[in-house]
């Protein structure tokens, strides 16, 4: 998986999203199954949920020392 750009909430330094990239479907699918496998990522997915909102705009920057794509 590459990640192409890893930015944070300027509202909340703690929050940052990764955008992805996958070879092609196949490996999207097969990353995909791999994390839905794993007992931590499925711990930590009922985690977020409860944090989760439904549609909030947030502004959001580079995090440090991620080059600019």
């Amino acid at each position: 998986v590459n990640v192409i750009i890893a930015l944070k909430n300027v509202d909340n330094p703690n929050e940052g999203y990764l955008l992805t990239a996958y070879r092609d479907n196949a490996h999207y699918e097969e990353t995909v199954a791999k994390l839905r496998a794993d007992p931590r990522y499925k711990e930590l997915t009922q985690v977020i949920r409860k944090y989760q909102e439904s549609i909030n705009v947030k502004t959001m920057e580079l995090m440090p020392g991620f080059p600019e794509p």
